[in-house]
């Protein structure tokens, strides 16, 4: 199954990510699986937001709507396709999968006004199609619509040869005119139309462009040749070349895999402030957003795990509750990354950790003996195994304070940490994975589940009850 985070995106303060099949909401500490979705193993999926609303688009899945909580609805009568926007409060999918037994990459289907699950045109609705003329590039083989994104009042549609113009004029007047605004160029890459609503940036046959108000004009001359010198030649790693526009550093950055890599382990920034051109190496980054999160959101590894059934809190996740402005990027192995900051190297790091909830074993009188525990644990390279640490009180509102028991790890007999007896009436265990380089931490360990060694004692703590 791919691991690579494909899809990032902030929705007032809470994150949605998808990878491997798999859409989770993330909020503070807390992951949750929203919903398995398709059976590809890497699909980009395409986002628009709407009111209050995130529309997420695929070729492998229906078009699903979101809110801060989660799933709201799918839209099964909707189409399979590869990109997507929301114009004049019309979903316009376009390079069409799947839709009624039939599939056009160079097919842009429009639905109804504020009715999402109607596509089917009709006198009485504002649904539409619109056929472009077949187009396929020359350099990167891809065929069909490569982009649709809104300029202006109006709606472009890429194709690799051509950009045309759609103008909404509502019902009365046929829902929407069509024109031509540019020939002999558009985007070779699915996903490599950058930009907002007043500004494009595109990769085309032979150079790149920027189209704004004063009309179109070419900025790539000066990147073309480190572009050729160490893009992939694989057809299929090419074709997922990606871009995205970063407001905060107002830097255009298109992602792809380098020459003889199997990783997006190469970028090329064009600063539009400074009209100049950077390239760097990046760390097999496949998508981005900005947003608001906590401190230490670092990473996450197999999500299908929300650790409700833990009945513990997964305080790796998380740090203090400071909240600020954070980009996001999503990398393989289900990781997601943010920028260092310069604070961040005068804060101690905050290692990842599992804490389960208070255990009495349903009594809270008797007197417990515990001497070992069991775990089912799986770690990388980077973590010589799991320290244990147990917490022993006599009564609920008494201070937790744990020690050190000892070392897990995978070698152990029969997965079982032994250790000197522990006797009390209340336990709590603290699980803390053991890096091999503790400046670099471990990213990679999964806490599936664990057990204990318990002995009843004859005596008890009377009849006190819980102070």
């Amino acid at each position: 199954m791919s691991n690579e985070v494909t899809f990032v995106r902030n929705l007032d303060g809470v994150v949605f990510a998808y990878t491997g099949r798999q859409l989770f909401r993330i909020t503070n500490a807390r992951i949750e699986l929203v919903a398995t979705l398709g059976v590809e193993d890497y699909v980009r999926p395409q986002s628009t937001l709407w009111k209050n609303y995130l529309f997420l688009t695929s070729p492998d899945f229906r078009p699903i709507v979101i809110d801060r909580g989660g799933l709201v609805k799918q839209f099964n009568n909707a189409p399979l396709c590869r990109l997507s926007t929301i114009y004049r409060d019309h979903l316009i999918c376009g390079d069409i999968i799947e839709h009624h037994g039939v599939s056009s990459a160079s097919r842009v289907l429009m639905s109804d006004l504020r009715k999402f699950n109607i596509w089917t045109p009709r006198s009485d609705n504002e649904a539409a199609e619109y056929d472009l003329d077949s187009y396929t590039s020359a350099r990167t083989g891809v065929t069909g619509v490569t982009g649709l994104k809104q300029f202006g009042p109006d709606l472009l549609i890429y194709t690799p040869r051509s950009i045309e113009i759609m103008r909404y004029t509502g019902l009365e007047r046929g829902v929407y005119n069509k024109d031509l605004l540019y020939s002999e160029l558009g985007s070779v890459f699915k996903f490599g139309v950058v930009g907002n609503n007043r500004i494009h940036f595109f990769i085309s046959e032979d150079n790149i462009f920027q189209l704004d108000a004063n009309g179109l004009q070419t900025i790539g001359d000066p990147i073309l040749e480190y572009i050729e010198e160490t893009a992939t030649t694989n057809a299929t790693l090419l074709q997922r070349t990606w871009g995205y526009y970063d407001a905060t550093e107002g830097e255009v950055v298109w992602c792809y895999y380098g020459r003889d890599s199997d990783k997006c382990d190469r970028a090329i920034m064009y600063n539009i402030y400074e009209q100049r051109w950077y390239a760097d190496r990046i760390e097999d980054i496949h998508s981005f957003d900005a947003a608001k999160i906590n401190d230490k959101f670092t990473a996450f590894d197999d999500l299908q795990v929300t650790f409700d059934e833990l009945s513990g809190s997964f305080d790796g996740l998380s740090a203090p509750d400071t909240v600020f402005s954070q980009r996001l990027f999503g990398s393989s192995e289900r990781n997601l990354y943010t920028d260092a900051r310069p604070s961040d190297t005068l804060v101690e790091k905050a290692e990842p950790f599992i804490e389960t909830r208070d255990e009495h074993f349903n009594d809270l009188d008797k007197v417990k003996e515990i001497n070992s525990v069991r775990l089912q644990t799986a770690y990388g390279d980077d973590c010589l195994g799991v320290d244990v640490y147990v917490s022993v009180r006599t009564f609920i509102e008494e201070s937790v304070e744990f020690e050190h028991v000892g070392l897990w790890t995978n070698d152990i007999r029969h997965k079982r940490l032994t250790f000197p007896i522990r006797s009390g009436v209340i336990f709590r265990f603290k699980f803390v994975p053991k890096p091999v380089d503790p400046q670099v931490g471990v990213r990679n360990v999964k806490i599936s589940g664990w057990s204990y060694g318990i002995n009843s004692k004859n005596s008890n703590r009377g009849n006190s009850g819980v102070r």
